[in-house]
């Protein structure tokens, strides 16, 4: 498992994550697990409790925007990572 952290706002818990990625025709699923190693905040506590979503940082500088899809025991959480979202500027 890779290291990173789960941040919501500025409160960050540091985390073990893993992802898994599934090809469904053209488009891609990201999913993956990650276990928190530390007490979360009040804030980041809450997002797990109503399975919100929060920022995952990588140790290699990545941000992925997260969709937490199940608690098992407060620290044992299941995600899918949403694709990000962008604009095109006309020229």
């Amino acid at each position: 498992m890779k290291q990173g952290r789960l941040q919501l706002g500025n409160e960050a818990a540091p985390v073990e994550y893993e992802l898994h990625t599934e090809w469904h025709g053209k488009r891609r699923l990201i999913t993956g697990r990650c276990v928190i190693k530390q007490n979360p905040s009040p804030q980041l506590l809450n997002a797990l409790t109503q399975l919100t979503g929060a920022n995952l940082l990588t140790n290699d500088g990545q941000v992925c925007h997260v969709e937490f899809t199940k608690n098992t025991n407060g620290r044992e959480i299941e995600f899918s990572v949403l694709p990000p979202t962008g604009f095109v500027v006309n020229s």
